[in-house]
Formats: structure tokens, C-alpha cells, sequence
């Protein structure tokens, strides 16, 4: 079942993230940073793919305002647990952002860091179409 995330879906949001590489946090971090993004559900939603009463899968996705380019809605982050990967549930997240993207008018992006190709090939599956590559930069 695929459904808008709640507050109370931050643990396995959480444990899901680490399992890619993204920060693993504390509880009351990871609590506080989901409680950010459901509060700004105007801009950005947040779906779980949700099996046995446990998040197997979460896509983020989010409007982006550019002042040089149209606004967009971006996937800011897609987890699908090992136990369900391959079963189309991250296509399904991926059409959740796709079709709110559709709604609003906007067209959809996703970054991908360059050493997952098997990303790549996913997203490319889906139609949608390597345009650049690029560094990122943190101060």
C-alpha cells in the first residue's frame, strides 16, 4: 500500500536511508527533519510504501524554484527495501511524484550520484533521460 507519509513513519524512514548511504540520525533528528518536510506540504510530500504494518519504501519529492530556469518537482530521495526491491514498488513511488508532477504542470527531475548505473538504468526504464552530469559542492 502506498501512502503519504506521517510523523510517525520516521523510524522507517530512517532505517531505510542508512541502508543507501544517507545519514543514518538520531531518533529525534530524524523526527525533527520529517516533521520539516510534512510541515511544508505545500512544497514538498512525502510517500511510504507500506507492507506487514512496516515502511518497505519512501520516495520525497519537491517543488524546486529556479530565478534562470521553470519550476520543477525534483526527487529529493527514493529508499525500496531489499525484500521488495524489484517488484515494481519503486516505479510506483516514482508515479506518485510523477503524477503530482503532471497536476501541477511541472516537469520532474531526480539526481542520481554517478556510481549507481543500476539507478540509471532504473530511472531510463521509467523515460526519463540522462541531460548532465555535475559536482557538488558543500561549504
Amino acid at each position: 500500500m502506498i501512502r503519504m507519509a506521517t510523523i510517525n513513519d520516521f523510524e522507517g524512514i530512517n532505517r531505510l536511508g542508512a541502508t543507501l548511504g544517507y545519514e543514518v540520525a538520531s531518533e529525534e533528528h530524524a523526527r525533527e527533519r520529517l516533521l520539516k518536510v510534512l510541515n511544508a506540504s505545500n512544497t514538498n510530500h512525502v510517500w511510504v510504501f507500506e507492507q506487514d504494518d512496516e515502511v518497505k519504501g519512501w520516495i520525497h519529492g519537491f517543488i524546486s524554484l529556479r530565478v534562470a530556469s521553470d519550476p520543477f518537482i525534483e526527487i529529493g530521495g527514493i529508499v525500496v527495501d531489499d525484500s521488495v526491491r524489484r517488484q515494481g514498488v519503486g516505479t510506483k513511488l516514482v508515479e506518485h511524484v510523477r503524477d503530482w508532477a503532471n497536476e501541477s504542470g511541472f516537469g520532474l527531475r531526480v539526481r542520481s550520484n554517478v556510481e549507481r548505473p543500476e539507478t540509471h538504468a532504473f530511472y531510463q526504464a521509467l523515460g526519463l533521460a540522462e541531460e548532465k552530469r555535475q559536482c557538488v559542492f558543500l561549504g
